[in-house]
């Protein structure tokens, strides 16, 4: 298998998890209420309130997750996705593509038309 396949397996079995996992929760966002400098504010979680999942959290194995992990930064989570999928996970920016096609939508139709568009660009399947 080449590299290039090899990440291409990697996408899709990351998109496959993340668009399952997404839309078994309507596409709604997956947040936690953080304070800073006394202010609140909403942030992604891969883990967060009602079972909810970012697109990163649904690929990451619940044995593999530790709460550590919320607020890294995805470059320090390849190693545990890698694990988690079974295959070497693909690059930093393809993971941050696929965090910035849901993160920034809090209407759920806004975030699974931004996934479908993600899918489109780099040649993944959509499972409905």
């Amino acid at each position: 298998m080449t590299q290039e396949s090899t990440d291409t397996a990697a996408q899709q079995a990351i998109f496959d998890l993340a668009w399952a996992g997404l839309k078994s929760q309507g596409f709604e966002r997956s947040v936690v209420v953080k304070d800073y400098c006394n202010n609140q504010t909403l942030v992604c979680a891969l883990r967060g309130e009602d079972n909810r999942r970012c697109a990163i959290g649904w690929a990451i194995r619940d044995e593999d997750y530790t709460p550590d992990m919320e607020g890294r930064d995805i470059s320090d989570l390849t190693e545990v996705l890698s694990h988690s999928i079974g295959m070497p996970a693909p690059n930093v920016t393809w993971l941050k593509s696929l965090r910035a096609a849901h993160d920034m939508w809090e209407i759920p139709h806004r975030m699974e038309w931004s996934l479908r568009s993600f899918a489109r660009m780099y040649r993944l399947k959509i499972n409905e």
